[in-house]
């Protein structure tokens, strides 16, 4: 009988015999010369193209941010109007995501110091426990200003339910905060990513130009350039003659102190390059950018998510109340237990994803893995949040 040429009944030794020997050798060829450009610190691919591409992420982001913008009026229209009276040139829903955006702001703010503090406390152990306490500590903070906005926003006392409910008024004020949480958080990652990815730009080379930068030797372009212009200078060097100025700056110390900069300046860029290398675990510019789309949506849903959760939780609990309404009997029921548990639970997630990305970890589960386990986190915890202000059913 004649066997058929199917996939499903070659063999393993089949499927070797079946491969082309000439595609083989090309991809070894370009991984050997790709790896050789490594090695001198160079890359191949084009700068411009890296970042055009890396547009498709804050397009993405942009995307979601107006759809999630628009969730209210399209999904849970309520006739009660803005819960909160602002002054006309200040209209709704600006105060809501002004204050979210400067209470990250300040959270972000807080980084280095709480991080020099406990680093200061925790100097004589390892690492790892700076590391874990600075997390621990952060991610505290962090929650404790984002259920600041609610107080500070009198959002308890504008309640119309005894319980949080998205056909409230206050719905809205509390959708707001968390956009204007998740708004501030995903701008500034992409603005970070540009930044990381400009720190490649000078180590960028054009495929045209692999095979003459393999073949002119170790030297960066930069540094080739350099010695051209400072070499041909050096034999010259002549003390200024009767009668001229001697204040004059001589050519061949001005060429020198201008490769000097230059060589400072490259090797600070790679040592900002090898920091951002050691949290990936690999260059940002290889990064795809479906990954990096996939974790800015990550963000916004986790913040968005996070953010309702929480503030439902919240709202539900005595702590929620006014002081002046703390001896007296409140018509709006009241329940710790959600926030008892909640808050913690939300401590711990924050704290995770925070670990994760860190480099003790992110290097060896790998960025893509990182980026799939948020965006499914992110999805959960959103719906959570939607599904305790009762806006699924």
């Amino acid at each position: 009988m004649q066997r058929r040429e199917s996939t499903l009944d070659m063999v393993p030794e089949d499927h070797i015999l079946h491969e082309n020997p000439v595609d083989m050798e090309e991809e070894e060829a370009e991984e050997e010369t790709e790896w050789d450009l490594e090695e001198r610190g160079l890359y191949p691919g084009s700068y411009r193209r890296i970042v055009a591409l890396y547009t498709f992420v804050p397009l993405v982001s942009l995307v979601v941010l107006v759809f999630l913008a628009a969730c209210p009026s399209l999904f849970w229209p309520t006739r009660a109007g803005v819960p909160q009276k602002n002054a006309p040139y200040f209209p709704f829903p600006i105060p809501q995501v002004v204050l979210s955006a400067a209470l990250w702001s300040f959270g972000y703010l807080l980084r280095a110091p709480t991080y020099s503090v406990v680093s200061f406390v925790l100097q004589k152990l390892h690492p790892i426990f700076a590391t874990l306490l600075f997390n621990a500590v952060y991610v505290f903070i962090y929650n404790i200003l984002r259920l600041s906005s609610l107080p500070i926003l009198r959002v308890r006392e504008a309640m119309k339910y005894g319980y949080p409910s998205c056909h409230d008024g206050i719905f809205r004020t509390v959708w707001w905060l968390a956009f204007g949480w998740a708004t501030i958080d995903v701008s500034v990652s992409i603005v970070q990513s540009y930044a990381q990815i400009d720190l490649y730009r000078s180590v960028m080379v054009p495929q045209e130009r692999v095979a003459d930068i393999l073949a002119e030797g170790s030297e960066t372009p930069q540094l080739l350039s350099a010695s051209q212009e400072i070499l041909p200078l050096s034999p010259r060097h002549e003390s200024p003659k009767d009668g001229e100025d001697n204040s004059a700056i001589n050519p061949v110390d001005e060429a020198i102190r201008l490769a000097v900069d230059q060589d400072l300046e490259q090797l600070v860029n790679l040592k900002e390059r090898e920091d951002v290398e050691e949290i990936y675990g690999l260059p940002v510019i290889k990064i795809p950018v479906f990954v990096s789309c996939l974790q800015r949506t990550a963000s916004i849903l986790l913040s968005m998510g996070v953010t309702l959760t929480l503030f439902a939780a919240y709202l539900r609990s005595n702590l929620s109340k006014p002081i002046s309404n703390s001896s007296t009997t409140d018509s709006m029921a009241s329940n710790d237990r959600p926030f008892l548990i909640t808050f913690p639970l939300i401590l711990l997630l924050n704290l995770f994803l925070h670990l994760v990305h860190t480099p003790l970890i992110l290097p060896r589960v790998g960025v893509h893995s990182a980026a799939y386990v948020s965006f499914l986190l992110g999805l959960g915890i959103f719906f959570t949040g939607l599904g305790m202000w009762g806006a699924l059913s």
